[in-house]
C-alpha cells in the first residue's frame, strides 16, 4: 500500500536539515495548523520544478487560505542541502525544503516508494490536520500540479470543519 497507510494515524515527528544547512524539525500536533509535507524525488527537475513553484504561486495568491498562520507547508527530497539551496534560490521558494539525502529515514517513515524500477522516489503530497493526524495522502507522479488542487481542496474542507466545530 504505501503512503496510504498513514492516513489516519498520527503523523511521525522528524528533523532534517533545510536548504539553508539549518536542522528544521517538524511536530505535527504542536503548531496548531495544518501541515503539508510535499516529497518530490529530486530538486530542480522539470515535474519537481512545476510543482514546487505551483505550491509557492498559490501561497502568493491565496494568503487567506495558504498563508502562514493556516498552514506549514514542507518540501522533502533525497536531494542534497546544496541542491535544495540553489533549488530554493533559483526558483524564489517560499516555503523550507528539506534534505533527506542522508539516511532516507523520513521517507521511509512516510513509506515513500519507489518508481522506475527502483531508481527514484514517488512524488507524495500529505494533508496533516492541526491535531497531527495525517488526514490524506496523495500519491501521483506525473500530475505535479494535480498535487495543488489536492492541497487546495484539502484546506478548504479543513476551514470547513473548523468553522462547523466553533459555532
Amino acid at each position: 500500500m504505501g503512503a496510504e497507510e498513514l492516513v489516519g494515524q498520527k503523523a511521525p515527528a522528524f528533523t532534517l536539515p533545510n536548504y539553508d544547512g539549518t536542522p528544521y524539525a517538524v511536530k505535527p500536533g504542536e503548531t496548531g495548523v495544518p501541515i503539508v509535507l510535499i516529497f518530490y524525488p529530486a530538486a530542480g527537475t522539470p515535474g519537481c520544478t512545476a510543482q514546487a513553484c505551483a505550491m509557492r504561486d498559490q501561497m502568493a495568491a491565496q494568503k487567506d487560505r495558504w498563508g502562514p498562520d493556516k498552514v506549514q507547508l514542507i518540501g522533502i527530497s533525497k536531494s542534497s542541502v546544496t541542491d535544495q539551496k540553489h533549488f530554493v534560490d533559483k526558483y524564489s521558494l517560499t516555503y523550507p525544503a528539506l534534505s533527506d539525502a542522508e539516511s532516507g529515514e523520513v521517507r521511509q517513515l512516510y513509506k515513500i516508494g519507489k518508481v522506475l524500477f527502483g531508481l527514484g522516489d514517488k512524488r507524495v503530497t500529505f494533508v496533516i490536520d492541526k491535531t497531527g493526524t495525517v488526514r490524506a495522502a496523495h500519491d501521483a507522479m506525473m500530475n505535479t500540479l494535480g498535487h495543488k488542487n489536492f492541497v487546495d481542496g484539502w484546506l478548504t474542507t479543513l476551514s470547513e470543519e473548523e468553522t462547523k466545530t466553533s459555532e
